[in-house]
């Protein structure tokens, strides 16, 4: 599983960017949040074909994310494979990305924004990864969870007077559900992003 989702089509440019940050070669590992002055903090450690190429910290005091790249004791101010990387990504206006003045300047991904960009994924995929340890149901446009494991799914109990699988009662209440934890990692990571993180949580 790369990223948020396989590649969606899109006319929006920084979001399709978004997606090629996501599945491309690179990656953060050992990410620690905290409490700083003046917000949240983060530090982890980056990664290209997963070999560490250097670390990364945010010390929430309202600066901008410092980065240090190196392979083994060698210190680099920048690094060829990531500079290379954004490179090819598209640039974009400021309305594709949000903001509300300057709306026809072009701006383009900087590696700030590249990592800050895993990051929040590495994080969006850990609360994913949380809630499939317990049965995730999708009914409509909203998933719940059960404090059940997964792994009962298969195990019988008793329910109105019968006795059904955890599966068969998950399902009673509305046959067209879908049980996410039985589906492939990358379908299952896709529909608990749009329909809980996009949501703002269960």
């Amino acid at each position: 599983m790369k990223g948020v989702s396989d590649m969606k089509q899109t006319n929006n440019n920084y979001e399709l960017g978004k997606q090629l940050i996501h599945n491309s070669d690179f990656s953060v590992k050992s990410v620690k949040t905290f409490m700083g002055r003046e917000g949240h903090g983060v530090n982890a450690n980056i990664y290209f074909k997963n070999q560490k190429i250097g670390d990364v910290i945010d010390s929430g005091n309202g600066g901008e994310l410092n980065i240090n790249y190196y392979i083994g004791d060698e210190w680099m101010r920048t690094n060829k494979d990531v500079d290379d990387f954004l490179n090819t990504l598209p640039k974009h206006t400021f309305k594709e990305k949000g903001y509300d003045f300057r709306l026809d300047e072009i701006t383009r991904f900087d590696a700030e924004e590249m990592w800050n960009e895993l990051i929040n994924l590495y994080l969006i995929r850990r609360e994913y990864k949380k809630d499939m340890r317990k049965v995730a149901v999708l009914r409509g446009d909203n998933v719940y969870t059960y404090n059940r494991k997964p792994s009962e799914l298969g195990n019988k109990f008793r329910h109105n007077g019968d006795l059904n699988t955890l599966r068969e009662i998950v399902l009673m209440k509305d046959k067209n559900s879908v049980i996410l934890n039985e589906l492939p990692e990358s379908e299952s990571f896709s529909i608990w992003y749009e329909n809980v993180y996009n949501q703002g949580g269960n």
